[in-house]
């Protein structure tokens, strides 16, 4: 659960590019991903892999924008041809949140299916 809460938050408040500035770490972004495949979130996994890809064309960028003062990185994203790439995987990702709970409601499904992965059951 942990793996998507920022991306759950993000998608709330803003869009997949801020994800990636605000958590701008491809080990997280790796796990992410997974994390989305494990729950069978499968369009979701489908949609964040590819707006992924489109930030790693600008992935130093971004950490240096980030680095140096988040303001920049603000000036520069909006409307940039990042940002509006990122419009249509956003928007999807919006509409699929408004159904059964978005990706939280994922890990009810996923702990009712798979209970032994998510606790310690007694014997």
């Amino acid at each position: 659960m942990a793996a998507i809460y920022q991306l759950d938050v993000s998608i709330t408040l803003d869009d997949f590019g801020w994800l990636f500035a605000n958590w701008h770490h491809r080990g997280y972004c790796d796990k992410t991903l997974w994390a989305l495949r494990e729950l069978e979130a499968s369009e979701q996994a489908g949609l964040f892999e590819q707006a992924y890809t489109l930030a790693q064309r600008e992935w130093d960028t971004i950490g240096q924008l980030v680095a140096e003062d988040f303001d920049d990185f603000v000036e520069w994203y909006s409307g940039s041809p990042l940002d509006q790439a990122m419009v249509p995987l956003t928007k999807r990702m919006w509409e699929l949140q408004k159904v059964d709970s978005g990706l939280f409601g994922y890990w009810a499904r996923y702990a009712r299916k798979y209970p032994h992965k998510v606790a310690q059951v007694a014997s």
